[in-house]
C-alpha cells in the first residue's frame, strides 16, 4: 500500500512538472539570493531579466520552458556570467517560485521567490546600456545608492571633494606619476577613473610620457562598462566608463579641471 502511494506521488509530480504553463511564469519576481540580497527576475515572452542586487547590475536572457526545465542564454551582461545555464523549476503556482540550480560540483541551490503585483515591463533584447536606468526605476525594492564594494568619488559632494580625489590631488603635489600609474590596475573603479583622467593629463602637457602599451589599455578601459558612483552636491548617480568617455559627460570635463590645478583648500569628506 505504502508502495503504491509513493508512485502516486511520483507521477502527480511528474504531471505537475510536465503542465507548468509559459503564461504562468510570465511575470516579476522577487526573492534573495543565498547572501541575503534582493534580486528580481522578470520573465516575458520569450525574454528574461534578471536584477542583481548585490551588484546593482541587470542581465538579460533569451529562456526556453521544457517540461520542468528553463534553459537560459545571456543576451545582454556587463558582468561575467554563464553563456547558457538551466533551472528545474521545483515550485510554480500564482504566488510563489522555486527554482532550482545546479553546480557543477554537483551541488543544488534552491531559489525562491514570490509574484509581485502587475505586469512584466518591457524587457529589449538590445540597448541594456540605454536602457538600465529605466529597468532600475522599475525595481520594486528601491536600489541601494551604492554596494558595499564601490567608493563614491565627488568634486563636491556636500561641499567636499571625496577621499579619492584628495588622494590624487596630493600624488599629484608630490608627483608621484608611479603611484597614479599603478592606480589603473586598481580593483576600486573611483580609483581607475581618475587615474585615466590625470595620465592622460601628463601625457598632454609632455609631464609623463605614457607607453604605448599603457595608452592601449587605457583606451579598452575608456570604453569598459565599468560603475562609477559619483557624488554632486547631496545626490549619488551611476554612470558607465563608456558613457563618460565617449560622450565627454560634463564629469569628465570637471575632472580634468580640478585635477590639473589642485585645490589646497579643498579637505577630505570622511567616510566617503
Amino acid at each position: 500500500m505504502i508502495k503504491i502511494i509513493r508512485l502516486l506521488l511520483i507521477l502527480i509530480t511528474l504531471g505537475s512538472c510536465e503542465g507548468i504553463k509559459s503564461e504562468l511564469l510570465e511575470g516579476k519576481w522577487a526573492g534573495t539570493d543565498p547572501n541575503g540580497n534582493y534580486m528580481e527576475l522578470w520573465f516575458g515572452d520569450s525574454l528574461a531579466l534578471s536584477y542583481l542586487g548585490g551588484m546593482e547590475e541587470f542581465i538579460v536572457y533569451n529562456y526556453d520552458l521544457s517540461g520542468n526545465r528553463i534553459t537560459y542564454s545571456v543576451r545582454e551582461s556587463f558582468i561575467p556570467t554563464r553563456e547558457t545555464f538551466d533551472n528545474i523549476v521545483g515550485l510554480l503556482n500564482n504566488d510563489s517560485l522555486v527554482l532550482e540550480y545546479s553546480m557543477g560540483d554537483g551541488t543544488v541551490i534552491s531559489y525562491s521567490y514570490y509574484r509581485l503585483p502587475g505586469d512584466v515591463p518591457e524587457i529589449s533584447g538590445t540597448g541594456l546600456l540605454k536602457n538600465e536606468k529605466a529597468y532600475r526605476s522599475m525595481v520594486s525594492a528601491p536600489p541601494r545608492a551604492v554596494p558595499p564594494q564601490y567608493e563614491v568619488m565627488g568634486f563636491d559632494c556636500q561641499g567636499f571633494t571625496t577621499p579619492a580625489v584628495y588622494e590624487f590631488r596630493e600624488m599629484i603635489e608630490q608627483e608621484d606619476y608611479d603611484e597614479i600609474e599603478s592606480e589603473l590596475i586598481s580593483g576600486n573603479p573611483a580609483h581607475k577613473f581618475l587615474a585615466i583622467v590625470v595620465l592622460e593629463l601628463l601625457d598632454e602637457q609632455g609631464i609623463h610620457t605614457l607607453s604605448s602599451t599603457r595608452r592601449e589599455y587605457i583606451s579598452q578601459e575608456k570604453i569598459s562598462y565599468q560603475k562609477l558612483f559619483v557624488c554632486n552636491a547631496d545626490q549619488v548617480s551611476t554612470y558607465r566608463f563608456i558613457e563618460i568617455f565617449q560622450d565627454e559627460d560634463i564629469i569628465l570635463r570637471e575632472a580634468r579641471e580640478a585635477l590639473t590645478f589642485p585645490a589646497a583648500s579643498a579637505s577630505p569628506l570622511e567616510g566617503g
